[in-house]
C-alpha cells in the first residue's frame, strides 16, 4: 500500500492541509493520506490547544474523505515528535511511504534528525509556497532533492497561526477551516 504521511500540530486544521493532501493523493497515487498530530513539536513552540483537542478537530476536518486518515501514533508515544521514528513506525507495516512536506521544510530537511535514515525509508512529496521561488532549489541538499518530488497544488497563504489571530480579533474563519472544526473550537472556546 502507497501512502502519504503529512504531520504537524493542526492547531488548528485548515483548508491548505486538506488541498494540499487532496493534491498529493491524486497526484503520487496513493492509496490514502494518514495525517499524524505531533506530541510536541521539536522546531515550534507548543500548540495552544492540547493534544487531544488537536487530534479531534483532525479527525473531524477529514471524516468525510474515505482516503484520508488520522493516526495518533506521535500523540500516544509521547514527548517530543521526531520524524524518523513516526516513518520508522509506518514502514515496519511495510507501506511505501511518501513524506508530505511544505518548501520551507525542504530546503532544511537536512537539519532535521537522523534525515538520510527518513530518506532510507520514503521519498518526500513537497507542496510549493508563495515566496519560495527557484532559486529555492538550489539551496536545497543534493541527496534530498534526489528523493523529492514536487505536488502541484494550489498556493493556499493560511496558517495555524494566523486563524488563531482571526479567532481572537473575531474574524471570520469560515471557508478556511471546515465548518464540524469550527463548531468544536466554539463549542470548547479555544483560541479565545
Amino acid at each position: 500500500m502507497k501512502i502519504g504521511l503529512i504531520g504537524g500540530t493542526f492547531d488548528p486544521p485548515h483548508i491548505a492541509h486538506l488541498v494540499g493532501a487532496r493534491r498529493a493523493l491524486e497526484q503520487l497515487k496513493l492509496d490514502k493520506v494518514i495525517f499524524v498530530p505531533n506530541n510536541i513539536p521539536p522546531h515550534k513552540p507548543q500548540a495552544v490547544a492540547s493534544q487531544s483537542q488537536r487530534l479531534e478537530m483532525v479527525k473531524l476536518a477529514v471524516e468525510y474523505e474515505k482516503n484520508f486518515e488520522v493516526s495518533d501514533f506521535e500523540i500516544q508515544k509521547g514527548g517530543v515528535s521526531y520524524t524518523v521514528e513516526t516513518v520508522e513506525h509506518f514502514y515496519k507495516k511495510g507501506y511505501e511511504i511518501f513524506l508530505l512536506i511544505g518548501q520551507d521544510s525542504l530546503v532544511n530537511f537536512h537539519t532535521w534528525k537522523e534525515y538520510e535514515k527518513i530518506l532510507q525509508m520514503c521519498k518526500l512529496g513537497w507542496f510549493p509556497r508563495m515566496n519560495e521561488n527557484s532559486k529555492t532549489e538550489k539551496k536545497i541538499n543534493q541527496k534530498v532533492l534526489e528523493k523529492s518530488i514536487r505536488i502541484n497544488s494550489e498556493i493556499i497563504e493560511v496558517s495555524s497561526s494566523r486563524i488563531r489571530e482571526y479567532i481572537k480579533k473575531g474574524i471570520s474563519i469560515r471557508w478556511i477551516v471546515p465548518d464540524k472544526v469550527i463548531e468544536y473550537i466554539n463549542q470548547k472556546q479555544l483560541y479565545k
